[in-house]
């Protein structure tokens, strides 16, 4: 939430981005305005701000601030190409994005992108909608695909795009955990994660059976 002096430059940046967009701003569209925006950082608003002031002519609407907001959300386009079309990808993806494919998965097993992409874009502006009136952030995570080999370039963008940590990307690596360790290596400044490798099976099994004994041991 904005301090009250954060707040009053934002009414300020308000109006004067209205006057440049050629729009009138009555003091209570203003202050409704104001209510709602506050909820986010200044920063990101005065970037929204300015992009109206570059992109829009006359009328101000609030869903026009609310749509160039850098709330870590993509756009439709960009959460459409996230969205993995197969069982083998591995893609970084958003909550909105995963229930906007939801409704696209039978289009998509039946070849039919044009439909599902029609579908999934109706249903994500619906979600995204929802998550900037209830001022929710982006939750970034890692659909994990069948194709091994895909996976280290996922997770690279994941960490390079910083939607997720380098610790994150190696825990979720499996059978790729070394490939993956050098990628995270050749990171400019970035420093190993230090993460033991994941256990082999053997190793998993004993550690649960050492588990199991000392369990047994206090019970009885």
């Amino acid at each position: 939430m904005m301090t009250n002096a954060e707040q009053q430059e934002l009414a300020q940046l308000l109006a004067v981005t209205a006057e440049v967009c050629g729009a009138s701003l009555s003091a209570a569209a203003a202050e409704s305005m104001l209510v709602e925006l506050a909820a986010y950082p200044l920063p990101s608003v005065r970037t929204a701000l300015r992009r109206c002031q570059r992109e829009m002519q006359g009328r101000l609407p609030l869903a026009a601030i609310l749509d160039r907001l850098d709330d870590g959300h993509p756009g439709h386009e960009e959460a459409w190409a996230l969205y993995p079309k197969s069982e083998a990808e591995t893609a970084l993806v958003t909550d909105e994005i995963m229930a906007a494919g939801a409704v696209a998965t039978d289009l998509i097993d039946q070849d039919d992108l044009v439909a599902a992409r029609m579908a999934f874009t109706e249903v994500y502006r619906q979600q995204l909608a929802q998550a900037r009136v209830e001022h929710r952030q982006a939750r970034w995570w890692v659909t994990m695909g069948m194709d091994s080999k895909g996976r280290v370039a996922a997770l690279m963008q994941g960490v390079y795009q910083g939607k997720i940590t380098g610790p994150q990307a190696l825990l979720l690596a499996g059978g790729q955990y070394d490939a993956l360790t050098i990628e995270l290596a050749l990171l400019p400044g970035s420093q190993p994660p230090q993460i033991a490798p994941p256990l082999s099976q053997k190793e998993a099994g004993a550690v649960l059976q050492g588990i199991y004994e000392a369990l047994k041991e206090q019970v009885g």
